[in-house]
């Protein structure tokens, strides 16, 4: 499917709008402080035995309507560098709402909200240590900057200052992890110098995005990230397609699956996925195949699908992981999804969401090992890397794109599902946490990952896509 470059915007009819439409044609490259509109983050991951660790993984927290107001651009290009050197740049920021929106949806005269959710944006930090602040500078410009000697200019006389570094929680379930990030790999965000001018894929056109609307997302139960994964996408794709048959009786609201309940979306997955759990706290994960008694998500899907929308207007399709689903799970339904690639590829996914797609991504987390693998010249063992997935996490992807030969994909998720902590008072306790996000990755090839992407980094792989789209 060809690619268009980046709609033009449409403000809001507000009195704000006006007044950034107009300072959008005039403004230049913007230094930002503390508080206008983003701060930084460092992450303490919580493994799937509720262990934290310390991660050298940094987040870029934007809130688009607060940087708009901060700025006088309702859109732009967030830059941050550290003593690391450029760990974010070209990240492409809109508070538009429809400023991105697939011409598939805009012909169906969809409007999301006028709300735009807080975007985070991972990057490198130089250690896992529990600093409270950072030097950094963090710049927000109007055009991206596409070649080294363009963002030498604008950033490299920028004073640093000090950023507060606060520390935030993603708990995922989905397993522990040996090494969350890897320090001797590259800087997430930052593959390289920027590309020279005209280096450029998609005819050469130097930018474009497109973004889904994404205004369900469901807080979840610890180890629930399939089934939520799943009912966002689900939910996305009734407010999206209604108009064309695609309804289901639930609502997209918490809940963990229980017999007879049948009010949740994310507990009707749980059920017939055979999620195991006792509530919200304690749970196991979900596996994408499983035997009689255990879990399935693929015999869970599929049963939805069979019951809640028996007139089959959705269709399945799939990259990496078996040849047909469910078949190969041993499953017999009233429709299948046939493979369209050994790998997941940018491609797939962004030509899914130019479809409007309801698409469910699966990446692991991966730790590096090194096997023997002959000897050289001299005598010496040499060695290969391998990959031993630790875990893994299920999101919804809601967005794609390319700046200045950076590939991204936007997704969807609860950051910090609900989780047991040991209270000094009162011993082991249930705790609810409240942390929906959407995310921006860019993706990064690596010649060891056996065709995996990145997503920012290589310990985090892609492993299998699935998307929903409505049948011709």
């Amino acid at each position: 499917m060809l690619r268009s470059s980046t709609f033009a915007l449409t403000l809001l009819a507000t009195g704000l709008a006006s007044t950034i439409a107009h300072a959008q044609s005039t403004a230049g490259p913007r230094l930002l402080a503390p508080g206008e509109g983003v701060d930084l983050a460092r992450i303490v991951f919580i493994d799937g035995d509720g262990t934290p660790n310390a991660t050298a993984m940094g987040t870029l927290r934007v809130h688009p309507d607060q940087l708009a107001e901060a700025t006088g651009l309702s859109r732009g290009y967030l830059h941050v560098v550290t003593d690391l050197g450029a760990v974010v740049y070209d990240a492409p920021i809109d508070a538009n709402p429809l400023g991105s929106l697939p011409p598939a949806l805009q012909r169906l005269g969809l409007r999301p909200s006028g709300e735009v959710a807080e975007v985070q944006v991972p990057f490198r930090l130089s250690s896992a240590k529990a600093n409270r602040g950072i030097k950094a500078k963090v710049m927000f410009t109007p055009e991206p900057l596409f070649d080294a000697r363009a963002f030498g200019d604008v950033v490299g006389p920028a004073p640093m200052t000090t950023w507060p570094l606060v520390k935030m929680y993603e708990a995922i379930g989905g397993g522990g992890t040996d090494k969350v990030l890897m320090p001797e790999l590259p800087p997430i965000g930052d593959p390289g110098p920027p590309p020279p001018m005209g280096a450029f894929d998609q005819g050469d056109m130097p930018e474009w995005q497109y973004t889904l609307p994404h205004d369900s997302n469901v807080e979840t139960a610890w180890n629930q990230c399939a089934e939520a994964a799943w009912a966002n996408t689900l939910s996305y794709m009734e407010h999206t397609f209604g108009g064309q048959g695609i309804d289901f009786p639930q609502f997209n609201t918490k809940g963990v699956g229980i017999d007879g309940d049948e009010t949740s979306l994310v507990s009707r997955m749980d059920w017939y996925m055979d999620r195991s759990h006792t509530d919200t706290c304690n749970g196991g994960g979900t596996g994408r195949c499983g035997g009689p008694g255990e879990s399935s998500t693929m015999r869970g899907l599929f049963e939805f699908l069979r019951i809640f929308e028996s007139d089959r207007r959705l269709a399945v399709s799939h990259q990496a992981g078996s040849a047909v689903y469910p078949g190969d799970c041993m499953e017999d339904e009233d429709r299948e999804s046939q493979r369209e690639g050994e790998d997941v590829t940018f491609d797939w996914l962004c030509d899914r969401v130019q479809d409007g797609a309801g698409i469910v991504m699966v990446y692991g987390f991966y730790s590096p090992v090194a096997v023997p693998n002959g000897y050289d010249e001299n005598g010496f063992i040499q060695y290969a890397i391998e990959w031993d997935r630790t875990g893994g996490h299920v999101v919804r992807v809601i967005g794609c794109g390319e700046v200045g030969g950076q590939q991204f994909i936007r997704t969807l998720d609860d950051g910090q599902q609900d989780r047991m902590i040991d209270d000094e008072v009162d011993g082991p306790m249930c705790e609810e946490r409240l942390g929906l996000r959407t995310q921006l990755w860019f993706l990064h090839e690596n010649q060891t990952t056996d065709g995996r992407l990145e997503l920012g980094d290589a310990s985090r792989q892609i492993d299998f896509a699935m998307a929903l789209t409505v049948a011709p």
